[in-house]
């Protein structure tokens, strides 16, 4: 069992020239809830602190968001 969801952050409309979390896995588009966080906190060098999915499981992953309000 992974904790992540220390404080949910919600739902938010995405502007598609300028998105706001800025990472998205190519590798597959069928991520789970799960996966997404895994992914997140272990690419690379990197460990992103946020983590959201799009269009039924398309992974995406930031150090900040907020960006459109």
């Amino acid at each position: 069992q992974i904790s992540f969801l220390e404080r949910r952050v919600g739902c938010f409309i995405d502007q598609s020239a300028d998105l706001d979390l800025q990472y998205k896995f190519e590798d597959k588009y069928d991520y789970t809830i799960e996966e997404c966080v895994l992914a997140c906190k272990s690419k690379g060098s990197i460990s992103f602190k946020y983590f959201g999915l799009s269009n039924g499981g398309t992974c995406w992953c930031s150090s900040s968001f907020g960006s459109h309000g």
